[in-house]
């Protein structure tokens, strides 16, 4: 059985208001909340879907994932993307997502640069949302997304780049103990 979103996590989770200038911060977001619920295959599938895909053709699993990303997409979406939700007809959630990524990454844009960026510069772990998480919470997040990205562009993320940003952008406390007396850093990435 799918993992559900609660009203809770919906009504609290950020509004896309529809700008092209919200939409990556908003997307990684959203993708970060599903991937956590274990969805990361179908939304994965829903973007390499080259055609309409439909609520009838998914599984009971994913169809009741589907129905839930509908209503999350239904009541955190304004503007344009408000429009494309309302025009799928089927109510599907994952169509919506897809259709959601051909509207704000057309065909030949290169969303790498922003995620590279969020990747290397991550004030997003600075963000409201994340700063009353568990710190490892957040560097499985950021680990998600230098897969994603490694995934899209074929290119990968130097164990010394990830150490630097750490040390860059974690906690205090967190860059201190890595810090300390016996550096743990180099070793912390290393495979």
């Amino acid at each position: 059985m799918a993992v559900s979103l609660s009203l809770k996590e919906i009504q609290s989770h950020p509004y896309l208001n529809g700008a092209d200038e919200a939409w990556e911060s908003w997307e990684f977001t959203t993708f970060t909340l599903l991937h956590s619920l274990g969805w990361t295959t179908w939304l994965e599938g829903s973007l390499a879907n080259p055609g309409v895909i439909a609520q009838r053709d998914l599984s009971p699993d994913a169809e009741q994932a589907s129905s839930n990303m509908y209503l999350l997409l239904s009541q955190r979406a304004g503007g344009k993307a408000s429009s494309i939700t309302k025009l799928n007809k089927d109510r599907c959630g994952f169509e919506v997502w897809r259709l959601f990524h051909r509207e704000y990454l057309p065909e030949g844009a290169e969303p790498h640069h922003a995620m590279l960026e969020a990747i290397i510069q991550p004030k997003w772990w600075a963000a409201q949302e994340h700063r009353s998480r568990v710190f490892t919470d957040v560097l499985y997040d950021w680990e998600s997304l230098i897969g994603q990205y490694s995934r899209q562009s074929s290119d990968s993320v130097s164990d010394s780049v990830k150490c630097a940003t750490v040390l860059g952008y974690a906690p205090r406390d967190i860059v201190g103990h890595l810090r300390g007396p016996r550096p743990v850093c180099d070793a912390c990435f290393q495979r």
